[in-house]
Parts: C-alpha cells; structure tokens; sequence
C-alpha cells in the first residue's frame, strides 16, 4: 500500500484503506506523545492529519514528488492517550496540485480538522 517517512513509522502510523478518493490511517497514542498537562501535543493531531493527506498523495500522485504547501487547521478537542483515526479527503486535483481535507477522529469525537494545498510535480533524478 503507501509507503512512509522514517518520521511515520517512529510515530507509529498505519495504514488502513486508500483509494482515489479518500485515505485512512490510525496510530495508538502513547506517553511521548503528550504535551505537559498529559494530553496530546498539538503536532500529533497536525503532523498525523498532514501524513493523512500524504496517504492520498502517495495513491493519486505516485511515483511523483508531492509536497504540503499549505495547511490550515482547526482544534476542537484534545487527543487522548488511545487509538486515533484520520481520514483524508481529495477536494480537487489538477496536474500540479491536490486540495485535501482530514479530520482527526478519537473514540467516534472529531478532534481536529485541517485541509491544505499540496504541490505535486515530477520526481527528478
């Protein structure tokens, strides 16, 4: 399925489904992921919902560089130690760029929404 940076896989990331469309992935928040007051920093609903994002990429513009250029996003909730699901949604593509929404899910509770503008071009040698 999708391949990820060495970053993913020492966050502890996983795959679920991917598709032209949509891509989900899940991780198990753990201690090194809580911030001071014992809930999870704010980059581990940021940095999954962007590796999201990348999960679609990785199925819609594989064998290409793609790259996040923006990315806007929205806390609602904290994260929690346990299982998190994130799903991203292709919003529009074009040659050189993909639109995409993730929302960040715990326990069935949107924590965190995000949806960005990703670049994507030719890989160079």
């Amino acid at each position: 399925m999708n391949k990820f940076s060495p970053f993913a896989n020492w966050f502890g990331i996983e795959n679920i489904s991917a598709d032209e469309r949509t891509a989900q992935i899940k991780m198990t928040v753990v201690d090194h992921h809580l911030n001071i007051y014992g809930t999870g920093h704010g980059g581990v609903a940021l940095s999954f919902a962007d590796h999201a994002c990348g999960a679609l990429l990785e199925k819609i513009a594989k064998d290409q560089f793609y790259a996040t250029v923006t990315f806007n996003s929205a806390f609602f909730k904290p994260v929690q130690l346990g299982e998190l699901i994130a799903e991203a949604t292709l919003l529009n593509r074009t040659k050189s760029t993909a639109h995409i929404e993730a929302e960040v899910i715990q326990n069935g509770q949107l924590l965190f929404k995000a949806s960005g503008s990703f670049a994507i071009r030719p890989m160079r040698d």
